[in-house]
């Protein structure tokens, strides 16, 4: 069955090319690859292993814009999207459509993914997060009331399990189910929390129909690649997770977000020890007490990129 694949990047070559080399080494036929590059690099296409891979500029365009175009451009049964910083084995394409060919009433499948922030989290933030609701029990990717998305972990990582949504770093979905949601959401840059909020529209739309399978699990290096700490990612993990609760998530509950938004802080603060941190951590939680009903993504995106 035809398959696409989906890669966002920001002109990376190593990691780029680790992911294509990957890609080039497995057992399962990949129509064609697409590369959206959001940055100013011009790629060498005669340097890459294999020949179907196409390269699209689109330069400035935020991860969830790259998937959402790249999706658009494909029409293949299946579409992947993956990192470009992650390695997965030969037979990760294979399993993945090998399961969804199998088991029709599931949507998408994927795997857990280890680096040195999973392997190194705390206790101590864990047993926050757990106080705050913003951690569950760690047997599955579920969507908690809160606002907040739990993840399979410890020995349950071991074991396949139902999921509400996928780790975005890798991902094997069937494109007819993605083409049906509503996408009319726009984020920034490395668009935090989309994976969480892909994940929810599907179980919205479809109910449970994710699987996390542990022989798909990936190794995402360099981590530090994505996602670092700074004062735009600090606003998206605020403003996002409002929009995401008020407007996606189906089963909320407002106490315990008000509650798990106060351990929010204790998280971010601990992110960052500086005065200059914790001055903006109030600057976002004021801008969001007074936006609390009329903020938008167009809103938001603007505070979040603004320069202060």
């Amino acid at each position: 069955m035809s398959l696409s694949i989906v890669i966002s990047t920001m002109g990376r070559p190593a990691t780029l090319y680790r992911i294509i080399e990957c890609l080039s080494r497995q057992d399962y036929p990949i129509e064609n690859i697409i590369i959206i590059e959001a940055s100013g690099f011009q790629w060498e296409m005669d340097v890459f292993p294999l020949q179907n891979i196409r390269v699209e500029y689109k330069k400035g365009l935020s991860l969830l814009g790259a998937r959402k175009y790249g999706l658009s451009l494909t029409c293949s049964k299946y579409v992947a999207f993956l990192d470009d910083d992650i390695i997965i084995d030969n037979d990760y394409l294979s399993s993945a459509v090998g399961f969804l060919e199998g088991n029709y009433n599931y949507n998408g499948v994927g795997g857990t993914y280890e680096d040195n922030f999973t392997k190194n989290r705390s206790k101590l933030s864990t047993l926050i997060g757990k106080f705050f609701f913003i951690y569950g029990n760690g047997r599955s990717n579920s969507l908690i009331s809160s606002g907040w998305a739990d993840y399979v972990r410890l020995e349950h990582a071991s074991k396949e399990s139902d999921a509400e949504w996928l780790f975005g770093c890798n991902g094997v979905y069937r494109a007819e189910a993605l083409n049906r949601l509503n996408n009319e959401e726009e984020m920034v840059k490395w668009s935090f929390l989309e994976d969480v909020i892909l994940g929810a529209k599907l179980t919205n739309e479809y109910g449970i129909t994710l699987r996390i399978l542990p022989n798909l699990n990936v190794i995402h290096a360099p981590e530090e690649t994505s996602g670092d700490y700074n004062i735009q990612t600090l606003r998206m993990r605020v403003l996002y997770r409002h929009l995401y609760f008020r407007n996606i998530l189906q089963k909320r509950n407002i106490f315990k977000y008000c509650f798990s938004m106060l351990g929010n802080i204790l998280l971010l603060g601990k992110s960052s020890i500086s005065i200059d941190n914790f001055i903006e951590i109030a600057k976002v939680y004021s801008f969001l007490i007074v936006n609390w009903k009329k903020m938008d993504w167009d809103k938001v995106n603007e505070y979040i990129i603004k320069k202060d």
